[in-house]
């Protein structure tokens, strides 16, 4: 009863005043803004246009005029809980009333008479009240979480240390989310007219459609249509598992928007993991190499200015998210670092090693490579390899197993059957029977190069495709610098397998990027950290040039090593910084004035 009477106090009533009028101005610029954008989309649509153009003006004004508060991140953070709150309710109820049978001119007033009270008690409960910090707790723990002994909320408490940026870090993955954002835009802008639709078939748009070098957009396809097939599962056992909650928040935005979403669902995921790839290469160049805050930031903007890092950022693939967890893992072993004293527990070296090779089986062997850093000799204890190595393993195949048994394989007999159906239509069709055709020898393309076997893993080599040309013009050329001809083209389509450039200046920029790195290798040779490092880049050389996986558009695969160019590089700048430390003249006779000084004395 106190709370309730507290509200009509002169402060409270100013407060109420206040975000009336802001709230006022703010919806009235919404209304506006959303009768503007109805007249060429869909209502949810320019609502969300219309919406977010507002909220802009409205935390602004919330914190400056209505409440009188100093924006901080936290604030900003629950602003931001609260109006997706408040937009979610808003989406749902303005799609009810419109199924109602109101005027789509009219059906945002009866949504604003209930969603502006409940927006205001969460505004002012973000702005003045505990907010975050009282949801989560002191250190953005849960309450429940807080009173469970330590040793149970390590792990998820370290995960959420390493996710929360600092004051110097705010601005940087801010500029990273804005570039990262205007890439996704643009591949969205390109498909949007195909990939909204929800088309019949297993695959829908997309396999058909999507040609962005050899990029595959299987993640638009799982998550319109969630299903699983044979060597999805096999090379990333929990990559279909992760994408289900996707999967789901895509059909509830189906049912409200009536249009597949998939594009911009998975676009915030790529933003957000190329965000922190970025913030983990940075916190690795400063607090782990020693490299100055500002060459840090720099040798991030060098990292991804590399032509396939660009890329990996905005396409439908998976090689964005395992760029964010190879930057995550290295920073956490950089920040273990080698042999330390408490080391990494059996069960969180399980986690590392069975979600990141649930993702990509090759971020599992460099998951336990980091481990065998920060661990030593530890890391060979018969606990630590069984929980730590071989449990993630045996799960990962009994999930893969399980996978195929019960979602990839129906929905390949679904197929075949829908296929059988199809002939037997045609043939009936034509009142006579198809005559068999006969058995053509399929010839093998030369762009995919010749394979050790034709099942299993193997199935993946090539041992054709010549390596030197490979090396230069697709590892080290077009996967740092684009050619002009067959630009991104897929090589199953148009492309060459081997692609030169016409002038000598990106061969000179190639020879330079290699030369940096192998500078600063020599630098920092006696770091084991770098030798973590190189052991990731050799393991990857030997995947992609000793046993040619998918040599022939080795490029796409950018991402799972070019960010160890740079950390080479920065050995070599951390030198040069300490070479050319300035010397204290003034300091230095000084010390011999005092050394004089005292000699007279004694004697």
């Amino acid at each position: 009863m106190k709370r309730i009477t507290n509200l009509f106090d002169r402060e409270h009533r100013g407060e109420i005043l206040r975000f009336a009028v802001v709230g006022v101005a703010a919806t009235l610029l919404q209304y506006g803004l959303y009768l503007l954008f109805i007249q060429l989309l869909h209502p949810a649509i320019a609502n969300t246009l219309a919406y977010g153009l507002s909220f802009v003006f409205n935390y602004i004004a919330s914190t400056r005029y209505t409440f009188r508060v100093k924006s901080t991140a936290q604030r900003g953070a629950g602003f931001v809980v609260a109006h997706a709150t408040n937009y979610t309710l808003q989406t749902v109820l303005l799609t009810f009333f419109i199924h109602l049978g109101l005027p789509k001119s009219l059906a945002l007033l009866p949504v604003f008479a209930v969603c502006v009270p409940v927006n205001f008690f969460l505004v002012r409960f973000f702005m003045k009240g505990k907010g975050l910090r009282g949801l989560l707790g002191r250190k953005g723990e849960s309450h429940a979480l807080s009173s469970q002994p330590v040793a149970r909320r390590t792990l998820l408490g370290a995960l959420a240390d390493q996710l929360r940026l600092s004051r110097d870090e705010r601005m940087p993955a801010l500029i990273a989310a804005i570039v990262s954002t205007a890439l996704n835009v643009l591949v969205i802008a390109k498909y949007a007219s195909l990939f909204t639709v929800y088309m019949k078939g297993p695959w829908g748009p997309f396999l058909r459609n999507f040609h962005i070098s050899g990029f595959d957009p299987f993640s638009y396809t799982i998550i319109s249509h969630w299903s699983s097939f044979y060597h999805i599962g096999v090379r990333h056992p929990l990559l279909v598992v992760f994408f289900w909650p996707l999967s789901l928040f895509n059909r509830l935005l189906f049912y409200i928007t009536g249009m597949n979403c998939v594009q911009f669902v998975y676009a915030v995921v790529l933003v957000a993991a190329s965000v922190y790839a970025f913030i983990f290469l940075t916190r690795i160049f400063n607090k782990v190499l020693g490299v100055s805050r500002r060459e840090s930031w720099l040798l991030g903007a060098y990292t991804f200015s590399f032509a396939y890092m660009m890329l990996t950022v905005c396409v439908p693939d998976h090689f964005c998210l395992s760029l964010c967890v190879l930057t995550f893992i290295l920073w956490m072993a950089g920040r273990k670092g080698s042999s330390s004293p408490d080391g990494w527990s059996p069960w969180r070296t399980f986690w590392l090693v069975f979600l990141t090779a649930g993702l990509t089986l090759t971020n599992g062997a460099k998951a336990m490579m980091a481990s065998l850093y920060v661990n030593g000799r530890r890391f060979w204890r018969p606990k630590h390899i069984l929980i730590g190595l071989m449990l993630p393993i045996a799960l990962n195949l009994l999930v893969t197993h399980l996978q195929y048994q019960f979602v990839g394989r129906p929905a390949e007999k679904a197929r075949a059957e829908r296929k059988a159906r199809y002939e037997a239509w045609q043939r009936k069709n034509r009142h006579a029977e198809v005559t068999p055709k006969k058995k053509v020898k399929k010839r093998v393309s030369s762009k995919k190069g010749k394979a050790l076997a034709k099942d299993g893993m193997l199935q993946w080599s090539d041992v054709s495709t010549p390596r030197m040309p490979a090396v230069v013009h697709n590892i080290f050329g077009e996967g740092l610098q684009l050619h002009a001809d067959s630009l991104l083209q897929d090589v199953g389509q148009r492309r060459p397998v081997i692609v030169k450039y016409h002038t000598p200046i990106p061969y000179i920029a190639e020879a330079l990027i290699v030369l940096l790195f192998l500078v600063g290798v020599w630098c920092g040779r006696r770091s084991r950290y770098l030798w973590l490092v190189l052991a990731w880049f050799v393991s990857d050389m030997v995947i992609h040039v000793g046993f040619g996986f998918a040599l022939n558009e080795v490029y796409i695969m950018t991402a799972h090593w070019a960010f160890m160019l740079p950390i080479g590089t920065a050995y070599l700048l951390r030198t040069l910084a300490v070479q050319r430390k300035p010397v204290c003249v003034l300091h230095d006779i000084k010390m011999c004035g005092e050394y004089f000084t005292g000699c007279i004395k004694r004697h």
